[in-house]
């Protein structure tokens, strides 16, 4: 994360942070980082887990933070569980606080793709359908779109996979 998101000291906005894992992991390597989140449950396990980062209560769609305040944002496993419109304007935000050489890292399922796992896919789905009736609709819909990279052009980005995980069924873009 360090080569992608700067030197210690830069400025990280953690998007829709859960529990602060990737967070706390920015913090660990020197970076400014500062965690937002819709739930305050989420919010204060990341504080008792991970305390170093700024954490603060917002919707990522619409953030309370100024233009061009990050030197880099990530997004990680979030765009899926949204509806399209909000998952577009979340990377509308991301766009709108990021510095003009800065980066935006986005980590979430591949649409499509080839050797993906048969067994990964099945936990998968399962995990997705589990986790809710409608958070199971958004990962349907946002996988019948195409993923991520229609949402990065919807939102004036482009985006590039720098690698995969989960068998090929997951991607970690740099986004533009």
């Amino acid at each position: 994360m360090a080569g992608l998101a700067g030197a210690p000291g830069s400025a990280l906005l953690d998007l829709c942070c859960g529990t602060g894992l990737l967070a706390g992991i920015g913090a660990q390597l020197g970076l400014d980082v500062t965690g937002v989140d819709l739930s305050p449950h989420m919010l204060a396990v990341a504080e008792a887990k991970r305390p170093g980062p700024a954490y603060l209560l917002a919707d990522a769609a619409a953030l309370p933070l100024p233009d061009n305040r990050f030197d880099a944002v990530a997004v990680s496993f979030a765009l899926h569980e949204k509806p399209l419109h909000i998952a577009a304007a979340i990377l509308g935000e991301a766009r709108r606080v990021l510095k003009d050489d800065g980066r935006i890292l986005v980590a979430d399922y591949l649409a499509s793709g080839p050797g993906r796992g048969w067994f990964t896919g099945r936990a998968i789905h399962l995990v997705e359908r589990l986790a809710g009736q409608d958070h199971h609709a958004c990962f349907r819909q946002y996988l019948a779109a195409g993923g991520a990279e229609p949402l990065f052009a919807r939102a004036g980005l482009s985006g590039r996979i720098k690698r995969t995980f989960l068998h090929g069924w997951a991607g970690l873009y740099a986004v533009r």
